[in-house]
């Protein structure tokens, strides 16, 4: 149930965004004749894999940092692509993850 919902947030973060694309150079010059086009639906992959990573791993200490490495982008967009996907920061995730509402 929880995806469902992830999806459906995804999918209305994805209309307010409007334009999903951008045009992007690697080594931050202009892009010329290299363009490569972002979807949201990578960044919604990325968070799925981080959501996965995050429940085979309970029995141990996880950390933002960790996870955003892991997702190859910067602590604070992690945050943030984090909490506009899922619709809460990732630490209260992994927390109520740990201890679902309603269990003390």
């Amino acid at each position: 149930m929880f995806f469902q919902c992830l999806n459906a947030k995804i999918e209305s973060a994805e209309k307010l965004a409007g334009n999903t694309t951008a045009e992007i150079n690697c080594d931050g010059r202009e892009a010329g004749n290299q363009k490569k086009e972002i979807h949201a639906v990578d960044y919604r992959d990325t968070i799925q894999e981080s959501l996965d990573y995050i429940e085979d791993n309970l029995d141990t200490e996880i950390m933002a940092e960790e996870l955003s490495s892991r997702a190859g982008f910067s602590l604070f967009y992690f945050y943030r692509l984090f909490q506009a996907l899922v619709g809460m920061p990732v630490m209260q995730y992994i927390l109520r993850i740990l201890r679902p509402p309603g269990c003390g």
